[in-house]
């Protein structure tokens, strides 16, 4: 996502027997106003389009949309806000990384909240965005939550990765719930080190429902919790039942 464009995902999770047109409503209220093209797709596949021209620090509702000969079935009502303009928040004590390699900035060694701009990306380039502990100075471990995968009606895969371990093998786990002060815990996994990823797999969930994780990571510098993402289960219900997923966030999406 970037203050004028982001990805938005879906799934159908039943067809109702035939193929179905699969696309998303979206505008700045639940009255949407705007429909994004269509893909053909059965039951289980996913979906995405990319939207454009949006407003920068707005925020916009959307869902998931499906028809056949058996009628309309939609998705629940998702929102997200659309980023300043080129302008993406930082952590101190750090450098910026993105999937393209580590930028040239000033190393950030002031308390506080930092932004910063990126300029002469390719156009419709789509990249991770983070703030990365320096290689010298650091303080802590440091660990990123990714996206959930094999998300089903009662299970889901929560998968993350270790940026930094302090030169020392560290443990991991995971943190989830249905909000942010999540409550449940995974076991504690020991033996990660700095560029390893991890996953476990979460069973027994309510279908239809959106759920909370976040990854932890624990050595000798203590324990540091990684970034909330979310996920929904899928729902069986209806002859054309959708999920719109979570918005991607792809934090160093620029223009």
């Amino acid at each position: 996502m970037s203050y004028h464009r982001a990805q938005l995902n879906g799934t159908l999770t039943n067809d109702g027997g035939e193929v179905s047109a699969c696309g998303f409503e979206y505008g700045r209220t639940v009255a949407y106003g705007t429909t994004t093209p269509t893909e053909s797709k059965v039951t289980g596949e996913t979906f995405s389009q990319i939207i454009l021209g949006l407003l920068d620090l707005t925020t916009y509702h959307f869902r998931a949309v499906g028809t056949n000969s058996g009628g309309i079935g939609y998705g629940a009502d998702r929102s997200f806000t659309t980023s300043a303009r080129g302008s993406y928040v930082c952590p101190y004590d750090g450098t910026v990384f993105t999937s393209w390699g580590e930028l040239y900035i000033h190393l950030l060694n002031e308390h506080g909240v930092y932004i910063c701009t990126i300029d002469g990306a390719i156009f419709s380039t789509w990249s991770d965005l983070y703030a990365h502990l320096a290689s010298h100075g650091i303080v802590s471990a440091a660990v990123m939550t990714q996206v959930a995968t094999n998300v089903t009606e009662s299970t889901a895969r929560v998968t993350g990765q270790v940026i930094e371990d302090l030169g020392v093998v560290s443990e991991i786990r995971f943190q989830w719930g249905l909000t942010t002060e999540y409550g449940v815990n995974t076991p504690w996994q020991d033996g990660y080190a700095k560029g390893d990823s991890f996953f476990a797999d979460l069973k027994g969930l309510a279908e239809g429902q959106a759920f909370h994780f976040r990854t932890q990571i624990r050595n000798r510098g203590g324990v540091v919790s990684g970034n909330d993402r979310t996920f929904n289960t899928l729902s069986s219900l209806g002859p054309v039942t959708l999920v719109t997923d979570e918005l991607i966030n792809l934090l160093g999406a620029v223009a």
